[in-house]
């Protein structure tokens, strides 16, 4: 298997900062290089990075052996730059220390706690009194700890490209299917953690698969190579939120009340919003997801109304009526 060139940078910083450093064969084991070629290659890369790489010779090897270290495993402009962030920077290195946890039981384990140590001064979580500037609320996160297997099995079969047996509950919780995948992406999406998949038995169509209905997942016989031009960013390039499939146009009238939650967000292909006398805005947009889409506008109440599609907005409308006779029979529970 070939590695992402960026693992394998990681590998030799943490490979080349240790005290005894790396002889050229012992990284090149390591990166899984069969040139030395390309060691040097990377050694440069990393000095272009500002990583000071040095090498000695070696005491216990032959006299012309020479191994390598990294006298600072920080370079310069890091030690330099991290004391100058911003409330907006430090914003945003605490929502990537938030979504580390994903990956707490994977082989990652050791070198994320390392780097959320380093980091914890500089986040908007600091505990640390005279920082209020920028607080991130992490009420109702979803924890992921029933996933603790999942996750490092499919970061390694994704990284492998192995081929993987999954039973998978599709719409019911009782209604049980068992299949082959290809996996290619784990994706965090609104809480929730999701698979995009090859799916053999169709023809290789990719799927998005939410984790919370993998009930068993084994490994099977054989490898696969990743799908000719699939990239998530495209993949989901069109989707409201993390359902794919056939893109269509809405157009939503939404009441003034509403209009401030709606404004100044991206919520399709080709969005455009007219504003109304009355202080009501229409959105239109074109987009997939349709279920995540229909949610996501009952979630406004009555301070949203379907233009198009018609037949959403009579689906919306029996939705409505059913949950008005289901509150009329409870009565007063």
């Amino acid at each position: 298997m070939k590695k992402d060139f960026t693992l394998r940078a990681l590998q030799a910083i943490q490979t080349l900062s240790r005290p005894h450093g790396a002889t050229i064969e012992e990284l090149r084991a390591r990166l899984e290089y069969t040139s030395s070629k390309s060691i040097y290659n990377i050694i440069e890369k990393l000095r272009e990075l500002g990583y000071k790489v040095e090498s000695r010779p070696d005491p216990d090897g032959p006299t012309s052996q020479k191994k390598w270290y990294i006298k600072n495993a920080e370079p310069k402009w890091f030690q330099k730059e991290m004391y100058g962030l911003t409330g907006t920077e430090r914003l945003l290195i605490s929502l990537s220390l938030q979504h580390l946890k994903l990956f707490r039981n994977s082989d990652l384990a050791e070198d994320i706690e390392k780097l959320r140590l380093k980091l914890r001064g500089w986040a908007a979580d600091s505990r640390e009194d005279d920082k209020h500037d920028v607080y991130v609320l992490l009420k109702q996160k979803k924890s992921l700890q029933h996933l603790r297997n999942h996750i490092p099995f499919l970061l390694s079969a994704i990284r492998d490209r192995k081929v993987c047996t999954v039973a998978y509950a599709e719409h019911e919780m009782e209604d049980l299917r068992t299949f082959d995948i290809h996996p290619l992406t784990l994706t965090e999406y609104d809480n929730d953690l999701y698979l995009t998949a090859a799916i053999p038995e169709t023809n290789r169509e990719i799927r998005v698969l939410d984790l919370d209905r993998i009930v068993s997942l084994q490994e099977s016989n054989g490898f696969f190579r990743i799908p000719a031009g699939y990239n998530p960013r495209r993949h989901f390039a069109s989707s409201f939120g993390i359902g794919t499939g056939e893109l269509a146009e809405y157009k939503i009238l939404f009441k003034k009340s509403a209009a401030p939650q709606v404004r100044n967000r991206n919520w399709g292909k080709d969005q455009s919003i007219e504003d109304r006398e009355d202080g009501s805005i229409r959105l239109c947009f074109y987009a997939s997801g349709r279920q995540e889409i229909k949610r996501w506008i009952l979630g406004f109440g009555p301070d949203a109304i379907v233009m198009k599609p018609e037949d959403l907005r009579r689906e919306i409308e029996e939705d409505l009526r059913k949950t008005l006779e289901t509150y009329d029979s409870a009565g007063s529970v």
